[in-house]
Order: structure tokens, then sequence, then C-alpha cells
């Protein structure tokens, strides 16, 4: 288990436990997902992840059984890992 992993599964957990998001939070959040998962889709073709933050929820989950997956996803997330903080306390302070 990798820091980044830690992250993704505190940033998924979060957003999955609350009840309903504002309209300004979902759009941040689709925004920042949107660019997450499609590099991770560049680099693994193949993925059925959906559309949205729940694309990312998809990803959080794919890791725990797919090496290649997070592998992937690390490679992409810990350059961005600011970003994914920045996620997090705005899903944490909704």
């Amino acid at each position: 288990m990798d820091y980044a992993d830690i992250l993704l599964v505190i940033t998924t957990e979060i957003y999955e436990r609350v009840p309903e998001l504002s309209k300004e939070l979902k759009d941040y959040l689709d925004a920042w997902s949107e660019k997450m998962v499609e590099s991770v889709r560049e680099k693994q073709s193949g993925l059925d992840l959906g559309a949205g933050f729940r694309a990312f929820v998809n990803i959080a989950g794919k890791m725990k059984t797919q090496v290649t997956t997070r592998e992937v996803t690390r490679e992409v997330v810990k350059p961005r890992l600011s970003d994914l903080i920045d996620a997090i306390n705005k899903i944490y302070s909704y």
C-alpha cells in the first residue's frame, strides 16, 4: 500500500458517505476527476469506468484487485496529490 492509495481511499470513502453534494461541489469533483480518469484511460485502455467522480470511485475499487490499474493510477495521481488533498478538503468541509 502506498500513501497515494490511502488518499484515494479517503477521498472515495468521504464522497460515498456525504448524502447530497451541492451542485458547485459536484461540478468541481466531476471536472477534477475527469482529468484523472482520462489520464488513466489513456495509459490503460479497455477500462469501463463510467463518468464524473463516480468513475474515480470505480478506479479506486479496481485498484484493490488489478495490479496494472493500481500502478497506472498511482502514476497519474502522485504528481497531482495536492489536487487530491484539495478535493478531500472540499468534500470534508461540505
